[in-house]
């Protein structure tokens, strides 16, 4: 049963010395590594509203094309002018309209935050840091080895004492 507790810790103490060396090995690659990815998903957003962008705008080519009097009514809401329009009532934005588009906003910066670089990885990069991690590591490593899979051989040689 020793046998088998003992062989517990060294892979628990040398398991953890190794995810401390490669942590601080690669803290920098790590950090590319997300940097890297959060462009990609900037740039898949950034293709989305283009694309979105584009459909739009084909669209409203095709309503120029098919009703003339289109352009009077698209015109005052892209330049930000007041229509002119006597008979036609204009609704106002409404205090909960502007709170839930708020709303939304921030759940969108919310969702960006998902692909920021993790603390953890930030604080590793400390150098500083990244040598306490390296030399933590190799400590655990070399408690294990000496500790948990040291050589047996002073209890041998007690045993042949006894003979």
């Amino acid at each position: 049963m020793s046998r088998f507790i003992s062989l517990f810790l060294f892979v628990l103490f040398s398991g953890c010395g190794l995810g401390a060396i490669f942590v601080s090995v690669t803290a920098g690659e790590l950090k590319i590594y997300y940097h890297n990815r959060i462009a990609v998903n900037q740039a898949k957003e950034n293709l989305e509203n283009l694309k979105k962008i584009n459909s739009d705008y084909n669209i409203l080519l095709e309503r120029l094309k098919t009703e003339p009097n289109f352009a009077k009514r698209a015109i005052p809401p892209v330049l930000a002018t007041q229509p002119n329009e006597p008979n036609t009532a204009y609704p106002k934005a409404k205090s909960e309209q502007l709170k839930a588009a708020a709303k939304a906003l921030t759940k969108d910066k919310q969702a960006d935050k998902k692909t920021e670089i993790p603390d953890w990885l930030k604080r590793c990069n400390n150098p500083k840091i990244r040598w306490l991690l390296f030399f933590c590591g190799a400590g655990l490593i070399i408690i294990s080895l000496v500790f948990f899979l040291g050589n047996n051989s002073g209890k041998q040689v007690s045993q042949n004492e006894g003979v």
